[in-house]
């Protein structure tokens, strides 16, 4: 009888049915395993394309800063011609005020006023020769010597 026991022991120790879920509890576990892993993976891809993606966004905001319309270049190539402009002002102011010097020094100073008449209308004074010159000839250096005579 021990034997008939045993197996009856043993047949409600492991039924058949429990065999069968213990297998389906493995099976779940692989697949569960599976998913988990899979899982794992696409977020690790997830994570390097993410990744990937900021970097390429950073690299073309970078060129975007430095080689777009208002970037680096183009604000040092706006700031050379400001600097060029800012210079010309500055000639022009100067050309503007010696100008106007020479306008009042023309309306008040009568020594400025014949100077300029006798440079520019060939005006001299009794006494005095001038002689012209061809303007192809015709040097600072020789007007000046032949006004002074």
């Amino acid at each position: 009888m021990m034997g008939t026991h045993d197996n009856a022991k043993s047949a409600t120790r492991y039924p058949e049915s429990e065999s069968r879920d213990f297998l389906e509890d493995a099976a779940e576990r692989d697949t569960l395993r599976w998913m988990e892993r899979a899982a794992k993976l696409l977020q690790d891809k997830a994570r390097i394309a993410g990744s990937a993606g900021l970097i390429l966004i950073a690299l073309l905001l970078a060129w975007d800063v430095i080689y777009g319309q208002n970037g680096l270049s183009a604000w040092s190539t706006k700031h050379a011609h400001d600097q060029q402009l800012t210079q010309e002002i500055q000639q022009l102011k100067q050309e503007n005020d010696t100008l106007s010097r020479h306008i009042q020094r023309l309306q008040d100073d009568p020594a400025t006023i014949e100077f300029q008449a006798r440079q520019s209308l060939h005006y001299a004074r009794p006494n005095e020769v001038i002689y012209a010159l061809p303007a192809s000839q015709a040097t600072p250096q020789a007007q000046d010597s032949g006004t002074a005579r």
